[in-house]
């Protein structure tokens, strides 16, 4: 099976449906024993999903780099 990659909007929108599931931002934070605060801050940006979060989603950050040419600064083919 092919590795599917998501981006960070995929993360938010992946979490404000796991939250309406679980009824509120605050049933989904404590049934994951995280702060209420914190899932908030990262449903409306002002963090990015960690640990806690990523794996109650199902999910692992994964860091990508791509090569690119020194001369032109496009990616390589």
């Amino acid at each position: 099976m092919a590795d599917i990659y998501l981006d960070a909007l995929d993360v938010h929108r992946a979490l404000a449906v796991a939250c309406k599931r679980a009824g509120s931002q605050k049933s989904f934070a404590e049934s994951h024993n995280l702060s209420t605060a914190y899932v908030n801050d990262v449903l409306h940006g002002r963090k990015d999903a960690g640990d806690g979060i990523l794996d109650a989603l199902g999910l692992m950050r994964v860091v990508r780099y791509k090569r690119i040419n020194p001369k032109t600064k496009q990616a390589a083919s």
